[in-house]
């Protein structure tokens, strides 16, 4: 993958991490009253971590630990996804009082999942490249 391609990449996780206001309502606890790990407070540090990976987008290769730390955030979020769904069997009641929320629920551990992926290939590739 060119380097152009992983910095697009960055760029996309971290307009994807925004996508959170959206979800959450403007920040409101409407995440949180399901899951209280998407309250408020918990929303607003997603998106500052989309700032973070916005950052490096140009750099990332510079410092390739980044990214792989990126990439067990990711991770941390999946496994959460996952607690989630195996805890919460009726999921789809949730449809009928919140449909923005359940698609949210629904998809945000396959997204980041993918993002972990990436960012461990752009961390481990860089590290990889690195002349020490």
């Amino acid at each position: 993958m060119s380097h152009q391609k992983v910095r697009i990449g960055f760029l996309l996780a971290g307009l994807t991490n925004f996508c959170i206001v959206i979800f959450s309502r403007g920040y409101s606890n409407s995440l949180g009253v399901i899951d209280p790990h998407f309250d408020s407070t918990g929303c607003l540090l997603i998106t500052l971590w989309g700032a973070a990976y916005i950052s490096i987008a140009r750099d990332y290769a510079r410092v390739p630990w980044l990214p792989i730390v990126f990439g067990f955030e990711k991770l941390l979020y999946v496994s959460r996804w996952i607690l989630f769904l195996a805890s919460n069997p009726d999921f789809g009641a949730i449809w009928e009082t919140d449909p923005l929320a359940t698609i949210f629920f629904g998809i945000y551990g396959v997204v980041d999942g993918l993002y972990c992926l990436f960012f461990l290939y752009a961390g481990f590739t860089s590290l990889k490249n690195q002349d020490i």
